[in-house]
């Protein structure tokens, strides 16, 4: 009867112990979290003075547009490549090579090439052409970051009527600039999403070889 009693008492310690023990916690569930791409709408732009008119010309319905911010999440480079065929065209007074894919826009005071179905034509790859004045010019100029002035090439139009120069900014695009005479220049502005240059700057000098006066 007394081992009883104590196999007993034995029991009931146990049950009380298992009460007093807290219940085990999981760990929360981490939640998955989701990449922020946006799109790039132009070459990274300085905020000193200038024509101001830079700003959104990836965009010819938003001249307002964020002066070229770049996306968000970073876009993948795809290396450097070839360029795309050209088909010459006639337009904003000029004969000029547009890549296959790509569209000529001639706007009221600028000539914008891109992309004709950017959906499915990756790197934003796009061209601005402009007549402007030295002063405009040099407002154009001040705006655009990183211009590597001592990459600055000497080059001519395909029909040697042209001379100018070209000068890189970073790995976002490049400038051209050709003298139209009597205080007029051309200039072109090629620019990319970030780390698709290297794909489209083969195109864009491509173009500007076959560049001329219609």
């Amino acid at each position: 009867m007394r081992q009883f009693a104590i196999a007993l008492m034995l029991m009931l310690v146990l049950v009380a112990c298992d009460k007093d023990d807290p219940p085990e916690k999981k760990s929360p569930t981490s939640t998955p979290t989701l990449s922020v791409i946006t799109n790039f709408t132009g070459p990274i732009l300085n905020s000193g003075s200038g024509s101001g008119e830079a700003c959104g010309e990836a965009d010819p319905n938003n001249p307002d547009a964020a002066c070229g911010v770049p996306g968000i999440a970073s876009i993948e480079n795809s290396g450097s490549s070839a360029p795309l065929p050209l088909t010459e065209q006639n337009v904003f007074g000029l004969i000029l090579g547009v890549p296959d894919g790509f569209s000529p826009v001639e706007l009221s005071n600028r000539l914008l090439i891109s992309a004709t179905d950017p959906a499915n034509t990756p790197g934003e790859f796009t061209v601005i052409i402009r007549r402007v004045t030295s002063e405009e010019l040099t407002g154009y100029l001040d705006q655009i970051a990183d211009l590597d002035v001592t990459k600055q090439f000497n080059r001519q139009s395909a029909d040697g009527s042209m001379t100018g120069y070209t000068i890189p900014y970073g790995e976002r695009g490049e400038v051209a600039v050709f003298d139209l005479g009597e205080g007029q220049s051309l200039f072109i502005n090629g620019f990319a999403a970030p780390g698709y240059w290297d794909t489209y700057s083969a195109t864009f000098e491509a173009m500007l070889d076959s560049l001329r006066l219609a």
